[in-house]
């Protein structure tokens, strides 16, 4: 029992000492957590190898990209993680790597980053903060610094020495191999006010604007040629660039023109048959006018003409008639005066020096007529008829009597002849000042009606402002004198020729049966019906057996044409021209009543045979659209044509070529035939009569390349400065007022977006009521118009100017 006892209190204490070791344990390792938590790690600080001011090495303008850059190390101080690590600028100018939010994190103590200028600074010292930031309130920050110094840019020309011209001809056109001189800008910096120069005046280049090589620009394209109409030689100049900061780079151009005898051309070949007339005919007027070209532009020398035989003669021929600057003459050929009866037959031959030798002939008939004389035996020739009467002539309204008409009848035709007293005239007219309106009345049926004034008598009127209107039962014209160019008719007569000796004729007339014909046959052709008598309205300047035809006038001459009584006023759409050869041409028409008379207002500048017409034009897809009455208006004027005999398309856009056709054709020009003026125009494209009458009156330029680019789509402002020129010619222009441009464009929403070239021309269009704008608000100067807005434009020039 005892030995029991003693084994189990050694077991007791043995278990004893066991559970105090457990024991201990537990209160070591209770403690060692206990004393953590008391005292918890600090967080981690960030630290930078850069404080104050880095100062990056410098560069120049146009520097390329900055391989220097600052090794920012970024330390992290403690162990604990640094979050949310971030880097900000306080400007623009520099960069740095990426830059992870937990860059110093768990583990990492250290990390490098570049921190660089960006590429393409401008010029000047750049200074920034850079600060990075952290969560736990961390924020470091330093400075960087970056110079930029300012480097000039140079000038670079793609060509240097001499450049030489392919040589041309005298009378060569518009040069078009023209230098393509590349200018290059060597640097960054902007080349300022750059301009260009020539030694002398034979070679052009296109517009260089003085910032061509501004800044973001670094080169440039300047196409440079010979001027046109150079004389024969070697032209060489230099051509210098210079701009700011001392720049100035030269070379040489070079420009043969070989030189080229010109020859001479005339309108007849063959031969030329004149209208015959009866034994005893009278002067004989309907003259040919033989047109002289000198084909090239040397000056053609001791040009001279002569006959084979004797029956015809010309006007003066001056040896120099072709000389310099001159290219083409007109000479009036005709039968002499009292031929016998036969056929006259002659070669007329046309010299002059280098050769130069043309021929052609020319045939004239003399009928013989057979009348009864007193013994009833007949004779081969008649004489005309004549009878003398006074007549009244009106000074602004008050009857004077101032000359006589003398009425003849020759060859079957009744012509009335007005001859003025020129001391009365002179009189009166000293009483009333300048600007009187001298109204010639005839009120006989005469088929011929002309007032005759010697040129004394018309440089009186010229100086004096005088307008003469010859007025007859069936048309009247209304001349302003100073519409006759004196300088002009001495230049074909001589001026060496007395003006007393020289007599003008001012002229209405009915058409003879040939014109008559005529006119029949292009209403026939043009299928519109003639509502009224044909009219032909002329003005002759007569020296002997000289007489020059004044057919071309400055300004809008106005004539009338009476309607007959039979004819509804509604049923009239405008007086046309016809041509000689057939052709017709719209002119600006007005039907207005005079007491209880209706008349065809017309307004030309040319003379010619006029006749007023009902020609309705309806087109089929306008008939629901805003233009329809416009559309028809213009179309049934001729001033407008469709894309087929149906069908306009209103809405379709119009090119340069048919804006332009539709201008002249509303203007009622003459169109010109001949060479082309641009180098994409060719005479037998079927717009190139209408390009180059428009080029004639100055409604068009082109471009500065030689180019028109016909089929190209016309831009609104470039269509309103076309308008803007045509109303110089309507007399539209001067009624304007002179206030400044933006007074007239600045309500309109786009006004800012108007070229600088053509903002005038819109504030005339605008103030003179052709265009209102899209919806009132707005120019649209960069958009197209289309073939009824072109219309709609037309038609309001010709009546805002009062000529339809």
């Amino acid at each position: 029992m005892q030995g029991r006892e003693a084994i189990n209190r050694i077991l007791s204490i043995r278990i004893l000492k066991r559970a105090l070791a457990i024991f201990l344990t537990l209160v070591t390792v209770l403690f060692n957590f206990q004393g953590h938590i008391v005292q918890a790690a600090s967080p981690s600080t960030l630290s930078l190898s850069v404080t104050g001011t880095h100062t990056f090495d410098p560069r120049n303008v146009g520097y390329g990209f900055y391989t220097d850059s600052l090794p920012l190390i970024l330390t992290k101080v403690g162990t604990e993680a640094i979050t949310n690590l971030g880097i900000s600028y306080s400007g623009s100018a520099f960069m740095a790597g990426t830059l992870p939010a937990d860059t110093l994190g768990a583990g990492v103590n250290s990390a490098v980053l570049q921190i660089r200028p960006k590429t393409g600074l401008s010029a000047g010292v750049h200074t920034e903060t850079v600060t990075l930031t952290a969560d736990n309130g961390i924020s470091e920050s330093f400075q960087v610094s970056f110079t930029v110094n300012s480097v000039p840019s140079t000038l670079s020309l793609s060509v240097t020495g001499t450049h030489t011209f392919d040589p041309r001809n005298v009378g060569y056109g518009f040069y078009t191999d023209s230098l393509p001189l590349i200018l290059t800008k060597v640097g960054t910096e902007p080349i300022t006010n750059l301009g260009i120069s020539y030694s002398g005046s034979a070679f052009m280049a296109g517009t260089l604007p003085a910032d061509t090589l501004g800044a973001g620009v670094n080169s440039a394209v300047l196409q440079i040629r010979p001027k046109t109409g150079l004389s024969a030689g070697v032209h060489t100049e230099t051509v210098t660039f210079t701009a700011d900061n001392g720049i100035s780079e030269s070379f040489q151009v070079s420009f043969t023109v070989n030189s080229v005898p010109s020859t001479l051309s005339l309108s007849v070949t063959g031969t030329h048959t004149f209208d015959p007339r009866n034994v005893g005919y009278g002067f004989y007027t309907d003259s040919l006018p033989l047109i002289l070209t000198k084909v090239g532009t040397e000056p053609i020398t001791n040009l001279g003409i002569s006959y084979s035989g004797s029956a015809f003669m010309a006007g003066t021929l001056p040896a120099d008639t072709l000389g310099a600057g001159v290219n083409s003459a007109v000479l009036q050929i005709r039968p002499k005066t009292g031929l016998s009866a036969g056929i006259y037959t002659e070669t007329v031959t046309l010299t002059a020096d280098n050769g130069i030798s043309e021929s052609f002939q020319v045939s004239f008939t003399v009928n013989a007529v057979q009348s009864s004389n007193n013994n009833g035996q007949t004779s081969s020739s008649t004489m005309p008829e004549i009878s003398d009467t006074s007549i009244d002539v009106l000074i602004n309204g008050k009857v004077e009597n101032l000359g006589k008409a003398i009425r003849t009848k020759i060859d079957n035709q009744t012509v009335t002849t007005v001859i003025l007293d020129q001391a009365k005239y002179e009189e009166k007219i000293a009483d009333e000042g300048k600007g009187a309106v001298v109204t010639i009345q005839v009120t006989d049926n005469a088929d011929k009606i002309k007032v005759d004034l010697n040129g004394q008598m018309v440089k009186h009127m010229l100086d004096n402002l005088v307008i003469l209107a010859l007025h007859t039962d069936k048309a009247t014209y209304t001349l302003p004198v100073d519409q006759i160019d004196l300088d002009f008719i001495s230049d074909q007569i001589g001026s060496s020729v007395n003006l007393r000796d020289i007599t003008f004729q001012v002229e209405v007339s009915l058409p003879t049966a040939d014109m008559i014909k005529l006119v029949e046959n292009a209403a026939k052709n043009g299928k519109f019906k003639i509502v009224t008598p044909t009219i032909n309205f002329t003005v002759k300047a007569v020296y002997g057996n000289v007489v020059v035809d004044l057919s071309l006038f400055d300004n809008y001459v106005e004539r009338t044409i009476a309607i007959p009584e039979s004819v509804d006023p509604n049923n009239i759409t405008t007086g046309v021209v016809i041509e000689a050869d057939g052709t017709v041409r719209h002119v600006p028409t007005q039907i207005i009543q005079i007491e209880d008379k209706y008349h065809a207002k017309i307004s030309s500048l040319t003379n010619s045979m006029y006749t007023v017409i009902w020609n309705p034009m309806i087109f089929k897809d306008v008939e629901k659209h805003w233009a329809k009455d416009t559309v028809n208006d213009m179309a049934s004027r001729m001033v407008i044509t469709g894309v087929d005999i149906d069908n306009f398309k209103p809405d379709q856009n119009i090119t340069r070529a048919e804006f332009t056709e539709f201008i002249v054709r509303g203007l009622g020009l003459k169109l010109e035939n001949g060479a082309a003026r641009f180098t994409d125009v060719k005479d037998s494209e079927w717009y190139s009569s209408a390009i180059n009458a428009a080029y004639e009156y100055q409604l068009i330029s082109g471009y500065e390349d030689g180019t028109f680019r016909p089929n190209d789509r016309i831009t609104r402002e470039q269509a309103m400065s076309i308008i803007v020129k045509a109303m110089t010619i309507t007399g539209l222009e001067e009624k304007l007022s002179s206030q400044p441009v933006g007074e007239w464009i600045s309500s309109f929403k786009d006004a800012a977006g108007v070229s600088d070239w053509a903002r005038e021309s819109i504030a005339d269009a605008v103030q003179a009521g052709i265009i209102i704008g899209k919806n009132n608000a707005l120019l649209a100067p960069k958009a197209y118009i289309t073939r009824a807005e072109a219309a709609v434009m037309i038609q309001r020039l010709l009546k805002k100017s009062e000529l339809i």
